[in-house]
């Protein structure tokens, strides 16, 4: 094989290109002075984050169980009335139908606020889990002398060394786990 100086040069950088980085995070993080993390995947995949939309889903779990009880009971409502149509005359009918309808939108309209209030609750979370990881953020800074942590999402192009989401997704983990096994503790 002949190959030209430049050309093993060349090879050879390519080579190390591809070792380089496994070893230098740490270096890379520190020199760099700017730092990502994909926030979005630090509170669905931690602990904690997992932990947040759990509670919330058991805690709105009688929402959706009262939705169908009132649905089965409006169902019932209707089929009674439809099957009383033919006792009733027709202006008796037809109060009796408006009423129900009445009933059926003003039902309508309270579950729809109670939902966009479940729903309000639900987009909470995410800025409650921002706003308790916010203070490692300032940690991060200081250990790898970073000026800027910049959300995945908004940076085009990055070395993956300088990416702290794994390392923000286990301090939060390990938090999360100390703060549960001391509450298991204290009654």
């Amino acid at each position: 094989l002949n190959m030209s100086p430049r050309l093993v040069i060349y090879f050879v950088m390519l080579c190390l290109s591809f070792f380089v980085p496994v070893f230098t995070f740490t270096a890379s993080a520190q020199s760099s002075g700017i730092l990502v993390v994909d926030l979005e995947r630090a509170y669905e995949t931690s602990k904690f984050g997992q932990s947040m939309r759990d509670a919330f889903n058991l805690k709105n779990k009688s929402f959706n169980q009262e939705n169908i009880k009132i649905l089965n009971s409006l169902k019932n409502e209707e089929i009674q009335l439809t099957e009383d149509r033919a006792n009733l005359s027709p202006s008796a009918f037809a109060k009796a139908a408006e009423a129900f309808d009445v009933k059926v939108q003003k039902i309508r309209k309270n579950r729809l606020e109670k939902m966009r209030v479940v729903e309000d609750s639900f987009k909470l979370l995410k800025q409650t889990f921002l706003r308790e990881v916010d203070p490692l953020f300032d940690i991060f800074m200081r250990k790898f002398k970073a000026s800027a942590i910049l959300e995945s999402n908004s940076v085009v192009r990055s070395v993956q060394a300088i990416d702290i989401t794994d390392l923000l997704i286990e301090r939060v983990d390990q938090a999360f786990t100390a703060r549960e096994s001391t509450q298991e503790v204290v009654p």
